[in-house]
């Protein structure tokens, strides 16, 4: 099984959103580095609260190859 071109795409948004977003919010004037471990766990909280409040599933958020 694969992920489809366009849940790529979400992923890729997705992640990017986040890195945009943390870059945003920090109080320092240079760029964080991509680091994909912290842009998961923001991710991944994100995904939390969506879920709970019924916005959305897992899968509809970021797209993920079912085990």
């Amino acid at each position: 099984m694969e992920l489809t071109d366009k849940q790529i795409r979400k992923q890729d948004y997705v992640d990017s959103t986040i890195y945009n977003l943390l870059n945003e919010l920090s109080p320092s004037q240079s760029d964080i580095e991509w680091d994909i471990d912290c842009i998961g766990r923001v991710r991944d909280v994100i995904c939390k609260i969506f879920v709970e409040k019924k916005l959305c599933s897992e899968m509809d958020f970021y797209p993920f190859i079912e085990e």
